[in-house]
């Protein structure tokens, strides 16, 4: 049932075919996996619709629960799913996205924080690292000290870049890479390729 004020559902099925294509890709690449819907129970899916639901749209970016800055967090997938600059919380599409990532988060944390408690992790690989669900991995292991490993698409073809613990967005490396180098110009037949 929906909460009044609460995100919208998705299709009925939206979890069984995401979850259909997801475990094909695991099956080729013979990886185990888990889902992470295993570490919620039924009271965890009102809890954060209730708490979405109390919150006003024009607070969603300051929205926190429990101490854990979850709009911050997943400010960047908003913008990012709905390809806006600004956001206009008047508006009932950029609300209604917003409170379904919130949503997603909150249900994240709550699982992922059972999975850390429970597995005591070393560190984790994720992608990127700034995306909702995947933001929220990212500070939630930084918080018990699980090292992660962001997983981003690098500037060269046939190439991956990895950022210890923080986002791909974090330009640090790059002012290191820059203070290294930059008084080493570039050879001829650097600049030629």
């Amino acid at each position: 049932t929906l909460i009044p004020g609460g995100p919208r559902q998705r299709p009925e099925n939206a979890c069984i075919a995401c979850q259909a294509k997801t475990a094909r890709h695991f099956a080729a690449w013979n990886m185990p996996y888990r889902w992470l819907g295993r570490w919620l129970n039924e009271d965890d899916f009102s809890t954060a619709a209730e708490w979405v639901a109390s919150l006003a749209p024009s607070t969603y970016a300051e929205a926190h629960w429990r101490g854990l800055p979850l709009g911050e967090w997943v400010l960047s997938s908003v913008h990012t799913h709905l390809r806006r600059n600004v956001l206009d919380f008047a508006d009932p599409h950029v609300s209604d996205t917003y409170a379904s990532y919130l949503n997603s988060a909150l249900l994240a944390a709550l699982a992922l924080s059972r999975v850390y408690d429970r597995e005591k992790p070393d560190a984790q690989i994720i992608m990127n690292g700034r995306m909702g669900i995947l933001r929220v991995a990212l500070e939630l292991a930084k918080e018990r000290g699980i090292r992660t490993l962001c997983e981003e698409r690098a500037f060269v073809l046939e190439r991956t870049m990895l950022y210890d613990g923080v986002t791909c967005m974090d330009t640090a490396y790059l002012a290191g890479l820059w203070k290294s180098w930059r008084h080493v110009p570039l050879t001829p037949s650097e600049i030629e390729e």
